[in-house]
């Protein structure tokens, strides 16, 4: 994971609905839950293929995207 790369995903995630404290970093892995229902519907499918594309990815586990670091 790049800095740009981890800054780009922050980016989109703050547009659509994480707040600061919505944030965490375990075992090598930066974790963000946005501020919205279970369903994830504030961010756009244009939005998560960009996430993807950056390197993040949609937690199950944790309902959250996380980013490896």
């Amino acid at each position: 994971m790049t800095i740009e790369n981890l800054l780009a995903g922050l980016q989109i995630l703050v547009k659509a609905g994480a707040k600061g404290d919505c944030v965490c970093a375990q075992h090598d892995v930066l974790y963000t839950r946005l501020d919205e229902d279970e369903e994830n519907t504030r961010l756009s499918e244009t939005d998560k293929i960009k996430l993807e594309r950056l390197g993040w990815y949609w937690s199950e586990e944790n309902d959250c995207w996380g980013a490896f670091t």
